[in-house]
């Protein structure tokens, strides 16, 4: 996957994120590789934009109250419906800021160990002739990761700023509540601070969904490369040691509440998304079902690719052990008495959602199932 065209790829995106200065990595031109940025200015410039959370939390929470509770308010379907997502959106992308800084020393030995790891892979390990494309298989998906992420940040951007321009004294917006709300100086300042926050918001969001969507990726890859190994045993036992480790640094890479939250936010504006298009459809515009219908698909496939990639992670690390168990029973009694004890001592893994628990393949059926459960209460509560 980290072929010279997906490097080059990712120093591009890497430069792109420093310019911001809110980004605690760069680009190493020398050795080709991940490395903690050297700013002095990074860390005051992050504390500033941070701060600025909290307070659009409180905003955007008082706003859904008022259209709950206050008849005087009269928000639009649509404004409740932006207000909501803003709420929990804040801090979805708050943790997309925040977590390269608190993991930035686990994210670069990641990064770090996978270049040198692959290199490994493709030097020692023995393939049949049908394995020989796997890499090139990997490389173009690592580009399409890459490529993807970055197209749909950039899309997502000028989305996110054609919504505001189109009603820019919504009340999801602070420039509702400012002074001399028809003043040319004010309609400006609104439009720069939306520019801004949503850039850096979008921006690093997808950067954690592009890294987390490789990492994985990756894993899949160094599986299914082993499984078809024509190696001994014991080098592909040895092997799956190896990815484990790696497994356990990937992670380490998160904060404990990054794909929690990511599964909350899919789920309930997918279904808020789709209780406002069955039940409310009277009180929204054509364009505004539109972006309904596209937030529905967005989230729906969002969570389906993460809990599938995730689930083949889990899945294949037990394919892995059974497939070496039934090998070392295959062997004499000596040496496979103590291949099967290898085989047996090796640990399943997968990626953690939260602290303790692997999402294990049957996640999205779990996921739909209680996604399907949720939809109906709430469209009953609104028939």
């Amino acid at each position: 996957m980290f072929s010279p065209r997906v490097l080059g790829i990712i120093a591009k995106i890497m430069k792109a994120l420093k310019k911001t200065y809110l980004s605690p990595f760069s680009w190493d031109d020398e050795w080709n590789t991940l490395k903690i940025s050297q700013s002095k200015v990074t860390p005051i410039f992050t504390t500033i934009f941070v701060s600025h959370y909290f307070p659009y939390f409180v905003y955007t929470v008082y706003q859904l109250y008022r259209a709950f509770n206050d008849e005087t308010a009269n928000f639009a379907v649509m404004d409740t419906f932006w207000i909501a997502l803003f709420t929990l959106g804040h801090y979805f992308s708050f943790e997309g800021v925040v977590n390269p800084h608190l993991k930035k020393n686990e994210m670069v030995t990641m990064f770090e160990k996978m270049t040198k790891f692959e290199e490994f892979l493709k030097d020692s390990i023995h393939l049949p002739p049908r394995g020989k494309h796997y890499f090139k298989k990997y490389e173009f998906l690592g580009i399409l990761i890459c490529n993807g992420n970055k197209v749909g940040a950039l899309v997502l951007m000028v989305l996110a700023v054609l919504i505001y321009l189109n009603k820019p004294l919504a009340p999801q917006y602070v420039t509702c509540v400012l002074p001399g709300q028809d003043c040319v100086f004010t309609e400006v300042a609104g439009l720069l601070i939306d520019v801004v926050t949503k850039s850096v918001n979008i921006g690093q969001t997808f950067f954690i969904q592009a890294w987390f969507m490789f990492s994985v990726i990756y894993l899949t890859m160094a599986i299914s490369v082993l499984r078809i190994s024509v190696d001994h045993i014991s080098k592909r036992s040895a092997i799956y040691r190896c990815i484990y480790l790696l497994n356990e640094l990937h992670n380490d890479c998160y904060i404990p509440t990054l794909l929690p939250v990511r599964f909350l936010f899919y789920g309930q504006y997918t279904i808020a998304a789709v209780a406002v298009l069955m039940r409310l459809r009277h009180a929204i515009s054509p364009q505004e079902g539109v972006v309904l219908v596209q937030f529905i698909v967005s989230y729906t496939s969002s969570a389906f690719l993460y809990l599938h990639i995730c689930g083949r992670v889990e899945n294949g690390s037990q394919t892995l052990r059974q497939e070496f168990a039934k090998e070392a029973w295959s062997m004499g009694k000596g040496d496979g008495r103590v291949w099967r004890m290898v085989a047996k001592s090796l640990k399943p893994f997968g990626v953690r959602i939260g602290p303790l628990r692997r999402i294990r393949y049957n996640g999205v059926n779990d996921y739909f199932e209680n996604l399907i459960d949720n939809l109906t209460t709430v469209l009953v509560a609104l028939s």
